[in-house]
């Protein structure tokens, strides 16, 4: 019995982080509903990418911090209750199941992964006077200095991002061959705006949500807001930053539709659009008044600092729900408690043991 301890602690944990995460997750997205009206796409994306930085570093922060100071887990509480009792013990097989299906999930991104570092590593670079010419252009006007390496990939029937730390751009011939240079302009100036924004970096922190989250519908829809706001934040950068006109860009991003751009990416990619909706609603949101400067900035943070504050106090309330004194009493374990919930719930009936 003993060898299923840690599963007390993957349940303590998983407990916990459902509410509170399903608490910040609704917080968020509420934020979002009003922040979209009075902040420009730039600082929306901002305020997504802070929200899940501190998801991340809440649920791995707050991981440590239960199982080293959470009496419950420290007891090893529910392992006593269990060894004096019949107790069906559907915690420990919820959280075996967690983490037997995270960690394929985990697995199969892994593969998709390598395979794609794989392939990117044997991309020929591009040796194009003009997407050079435009690249070089554009870079000064963003004052974006560092290097920029451009591979060609005649797989892909679209331009995207790809990488973390050293993001490169990735073209296919038809994109050399027969667009026109204010397509082209266009194209490549929202991907200078990933690549600036280091939006790869910050949709993988949303990605790692989702898949931490995955049974959580809410972290699905923070996933997929994030990344529709992410390409209207670039499509904004591009007209405001290197000063491309609206309609290129519309007409740029129409093309790329018609192309098909639902290739399969890995989770270091930024693809471009890949329905007519998204785009639809990309051209709604360029062609709205787009609030500048950065007053509206401090909404940001005030609402990450709202919401952590929120979280954090609902978390600490969790944890302080047990009482230390009473540790050696098998019977306040919630884990126990929660046995006799989903009992009642699968209409298992209760036999009278020990910790009665």
């Amino acid at each position: 019995m003993n060898r299923f301890i840690f599963l007390d602690a993957v349940w303590k944990c998983l407990f916990t982080f459902t509410v509170s995460n399903t608490l910040a997750l609704m917080l968020i997205l509420m934020g979002y509903l009003f922040l979209k009206r009075h902040l420009s796409k730039v600082n929306l994306k901002r305020f997504l990418n802070l929200q899940a930085l501190f998801l991340i570093c809440f649920t791995m922060i707050g991981t440590i911090v239960l199982n080293v100071t959470d009496p419950e887990i420290v007891a090893a509480c529910f392992n006593k209750f269990a060894n004096i009792s019949d107790s069906f013990r559907v915690t420990r097989i919820i959280a075996f199941g967690y983490l037997s299906t995270l960690a394929f999930l985990l697995f199969f991104d892994l593969i998709s992964t390598l395979i794609s570092i794989r392939i990117h590593r044997h991309l020929p670079k591009v040796e194009n006077r003009q997407i050079n010419s435009v690249l070089t252009k554009l870079m000064s006007q963003i004052n974006m200095k560092t290097p920029l390496t451009v591979y060609l990939n005649n797989n892909s029937s679209s331009p995207y991002v790809w990488g973390l730390l050293r993001p490169v751009l990735v073209v296919n011939s038809r994109l050399l061959d027969k667009t026109k240079m204010d397509s082209l302009d266009a194209i490549a100036s929202h991907e200078l705006m990933h690549i600036k924004g280091r939006d790869s970096m910050w949709l993988l922190l949303s990605y790692f949500t989702k898949r931490l989250l995955f049974f959580n519908p809410l972290s699905l829809i923070f996933y997929n807001i994030h990344r529709g706001v992410v390409e209207m934040a670039a499509d904004e950068g591009a007209v405001d930053q290197c000063k491309i006109e609206s309609r290129n860009l519309f007409a740029a991003i129409i093309d790329l539709a018609e192309k098909d751009a639902r290739q399969r990416g890995s989770v270091l990619q930024v693809n471009a659009s890949r329905d007519f909706s998204e785009i639809k609603h990309r051209m709604q949101a360029l062609s709205a008044n787009r609030i500048k400067g950065g007053k509206c900035s401090s909404l940001v943070y005030l609402s990450v600092a709202v919401t952590s504050i929120l979280v954090i106090a609902q978390a600490k309330r969790s944890i302080a729900s047990f009482d230390a004194k009473n540790v050696a009493d098998v019977r306040v374990c919630s884990q126990a408690q929660h046995e006799m919930i989903f009992k009642k719930l699968l209409k298992i009936e209760a036999k009278i043991n020990k910790c009665d």
